[in-house]
């Protein structure tokens, strides 16, 4: 079970340990914050990954999950968003929407640390 942003984080950034390309993954909880499933669903190049809307409802969908926690690294980088990451971000937030399931958060990893979007009052707009 996690319970907050930081134990979030801390779970995924583990999951993305020496991974050198960059990769897009799809945490999904339920309603107390049990993890029901955790899946690399892109992996791209040294920096830039693809990205489809319908396979993360998708994978929403299939696990059942009430919340969703959406993550990729920046190998080599810095863990700030980009702003086609925000605009990806806004984009999922309303997929997810339609489907009734809660966007938590889009957790962005480098080599050394993690940031998640949804603690920053930047993006309090979209979380």
């Amino acid at each position: 079970v996690l319970k907050s942003h930081t134990e979030i984080g801390e779970y995924l950034f583990g999951k993305y340990f020496a991974i050198n390309k960059e990769c897009l993954s799809i945490l999904c909880l339920d309603r107390l914050g049990k993890v029901l499933s955790f899946q690399i669903l892109m992996v791209g190049s040294v920096d830039s990954v693809g990205l489809s809307g319908r396979d993360v409802v998708a994978k929403a969908i299939k696990s059942n999950a009430s919340a969703v926690v959406i993550a990729h690294n920046h190998p080599g980088g810095v863990a700030l968003p980009s702003p086609q990451d925000v605009t990806v971000t806004k984009m999922l937030k309303e997929a997810l929407d339609t489907i009734s399931v809660q966007l938590l958060d889009h957790v962005i990893i480098s080599t050394e640390d993690y940031t998640s979007m949804a603690l920053s009052k930047e993006f309090a707009d979209i979380f």
